[in-house]
C-alpha cells in the first residue's frame, strides 16, 4: 500500500477524471483544510467547489491551444482531513513524494497555503515562485511558526529550495519586508506588474534558472477582490485575472514541477471567485502542457 491509498480519499472527480494514475502526466490532489486561518475560514471547501464549477466551464483554451478534456490527468480525490497543520504538512509530503516518484505533476487544489510547505518539501532541488498579495515570511503568527501566514518563511528554509521569488506582493508586514530586503529574497510588487508586463519578464528571467525546476504557488488574494472577493484575506490594489493568467503562462515556460491554488473560500461570494479560480487552473494546466508562451 502506497502513501497514496493510505492517505486520500476518493471524490467527486474532476471532469469524470477519465485517465488512469499510470498513464497521467498531471495528478490533481484536494487538499480540504484550513486550521490555521485567522480572517475567513471556508478554504476547505474549495476543492469540491472547483470540481463542480470546472464541469460548466468550456475547457478549450485560446491562449495554449490545449484542450483541458484532452490532457492526461487524474483526479485522485481528496487528503485525508486533519485538524492539524503538521499532520497536513506531513500527509502532503508524502503523497506529492510518491505522485513526484512517478515522474508526474502534482496539482494540489487547497486549501489554505500551508499545504504548500509539504508539497515543496517533497520535491528534489527546486525553485519557488509565490504569486500572492503578502509575503508570508513572518517567523511566527499568533504564537505558531507554523501556518498560512509563515509558510514562505518555512520554504526558505528547506535545504532542497535553491531560490524563491515572489510576484503580486502588495501587503508586506513591516518584519516581513526587513526580512526580505535583509536576506536578498526577490519581489515583484503589484504596482511593479502594473507599471509593464516586459520589465516583469525580465526581472523572473534574472532570478529564475530555466535548467532547475520549478514549483509555482497561486494564492488567489494575488487577484484584486474585485475579481475575486471570497479569499482568506483580501487587499485591494490588486491585479486582474488576465494579468494573472499572462504571468502564469510565461513561468510555464519554465520545468514546471509542480503547481497548487490555495486560500479562495467560497462561503464568502456569490461562486465568483471559485469560478476565476477554475479558469486559471485550466489555463495553468493548458499552459505547462503547450510549454508556456
Amino acid at each position: 500500500m502506497g502513501y497514496i491509498d493510505l492517505y486520500v480519499k476518493p471524490s467527486k472527480l474532476m471532469l469524470g477524471s477519465k485517465r488512469r494514475f499510470d498513464e497521467a502526466r498531471y495528478i490533481i490532489l484536494g487538499v480540504p483544510f484550513d486550521g490555521t486561518s485567522t480572517f475567513r475560514s471556508g478554504s476547505r471547501f474549495t476543492p469540491s467547489a472547483i470540481r463542480v464549477v470546472i464541469d460548466g466551464l468550456e475547457t478549450y483554451s485560446i491562449r495554449s491551444g490545449i484542450d483541458f478534456e484532452d490532457v492526461m490527468f487524474c483526479d485522485i480525490g481528496d487528503l485525508h482531513e486533519s485538524l492539524s497543520a503538521e499532520e497536513v504538512v506531513r500527509m502532503v509530503k508524502l503523497v506529492v513524494s510518491e505522485i513526484a516518484g512517478y515522474g508526474k505533476i502534482p496539482v494540489i487544489i487547497g486549501g489554505e497555503h500551508t499545504l504548500t510547505l509539504g508539497a515543496v518539501e517533497a520535491l528534489p532541488e527546486i525553485q519557488v515562485v509565490f504569486l500572492d498579495a503578502h509575503f508570508d515570511l513572518r517567523d511566527e503568527y499568533l504564537d505558531s511558526r507554523l501556518c498560512h501566514a509563515t509558510v514562505a518563511r518555512r520554504v526558505t528554509e528547506l535545504g532542497n529550495v535553491k531560490s524563491t521569488l515572489h510576484i503580486g506582493v502588495r501587503a508586506p508586514s513591516k518584519e516581513e519586508y526587513i526580512f526580505a530586503s535583509s536576506r536578498g529574497i526577490p519581489y515583484v510588487t503589484t504596482l511593479d506588474l502594473k507599471r509593464g508586463s516586459e520589465r516583469v519578464k525580465s526581472m523572473i528571467d534574472s532570478k529564475l534558472d530555466r535548467e532547475k525546476p520549478l514549483y509555482i504557488s497561486i494564492d488567489m488574494d494575488v487577484l484584486d477582490p474585485a475579481y475575486a472577493p471570497g479569499v482568506a484575506n483580501p487587499e485591494p490594489d490588486g491585479i486582474d485575472t488576465g494579468m494573472l493568467i499572462d504571468i502564469i503562462g510565461y513561468l510555464a515556460s519554465y520545468r514546471v514541477a509542480g503547481l497548487d491554488i490555495v486560500e479562495a473560500t467560497p462561503v464568502y461570494d456569490n461562486g465568483l471567485t471559485i469560478i476565476q479560480a477554475s479558469k486559471i487552473l485550466i489555463e495553468a494546466i493548458g499552459y505547462i502542457e503547450a510549454g508556456g508562451r
